[in-house]
Parts: C-alpha cells; structure tokens; sequence
C-alpha cells in the first residue's frame, strides 16, 4: 500500500490530442513540477539516471553514430533530419554513470547538455523523435566531459569515466 501511495504523485495523466497527435512527448512536464529529463531521473524504487542520445562528433557540423549495424553513419547537424534518420539516431542511448544523475549535480549536467545541443543541433530540434532528448557529444576520441567528469566511450565495456585532473 504504501509504494501505490509514494507511485501517486508519478502517475500519468492521458495525454491530450494536440500538437503531436497525442503521443507521449512532453507527457511528462505537467507531473510533480518535473520536465521529462528530470521525471526520468526520479524513477522510483530505482537510482537516479540520465539517459542521452551519444553520437562522436566526425567533422565540422557532422556526426556519427558510434555503435550498432549503422556506426559510423554521418548525419549533417546543418540540416533538418528525416523521421527515419531521428529514429536512427534516437536509438543510440546510454544512460550516464549514477554519479551525474545525483541531486547535487544532475541539474548542472542537463544544462550543460542542453547548451551543446542548441550549439550543434539548432536544426534538429524541431524534430519530434528527438523533443525532449538529450544528446552527448563525443570528439573524435571518443572522449568529452560532464561537470568535472571525463567520459569515454568504450566499443566493448560501454561508457567508462574518471574524475578529471586539475592542472
């Protein structure tokens, strides 16, 4: 009875037939005073999480995708995507390491996300396959970094990390 009664506050409304034809985007904006990404990281009964679309980035204004039957497609950031190519992308999802998605810092590190994605991916925001997503750039290394965090994508053990060093 009492995890029914912790769950009510999470429980979702139907969702209204509007700009996206009732489907579940931004579902989740009116509950409890949380957006998507931060309703997803308050999962309960489970550890905080942050999942993100990671692409590397190749060249200037174009990404690939890093894993699966299609890595390496590149897709122009300079352009609209298709529905097809969102799809493609939307797929390529990791979840951060727990320590970004603790209260202390999980805020910080949605921004941080969001203000590269407006610098890469004006052009993509616009489509409904990836509202709402959050997208980790890597370079060319594989490598890129979170509030203090270094990360690295690895093609067998997954997305490792290490605090980085000052100096």
């Amino acid at each position: 009875m009492l995890r029914k009664q912790n769950a009510k506050p999470y429980c979702l409304e139907k969702p209204e037939i509007g700009k996206y034809g009732g489907t579940l985007v931004g579902l989740l904006d009116k509950s409890v005073g949380l957006d998507d990404v931060k309703a997803q990281a308050a999962v309960r009964d489970g550890n905080p999480s942050i999942e993100v679309i990671v692409v590397r980035e190749t060249e200037a204004g174009f990404v690939s995708i890093i894993a699966g039957k299609l890595k390496g497609k590149k897709y122009n950031l300079r352009e609209a995507i298709s529905i097809d190519e969102a799809r493609e992308i939307s797929e390529q999802k990791l979840r951060l390491p727990q320590r970004l998605a603790q209260p202390w810092c999980a805020e910080r590190v949605v921004k941080q996300l969001r203000i590269d994605m407006e610098q890469h991916t004006k052009e993509w925001q616009n489509n409904p396959m990836l509202e709402g997503e959050l997208i980790l750039f890597l370079d060319a290394t594989n490598h890129a970094s979170l509030d203090e965090i270094r990360l690295f994508y690895d093609e067998k053990k997954g997305l490792e990390w290490e605090v980085e060093k000052c100096g």
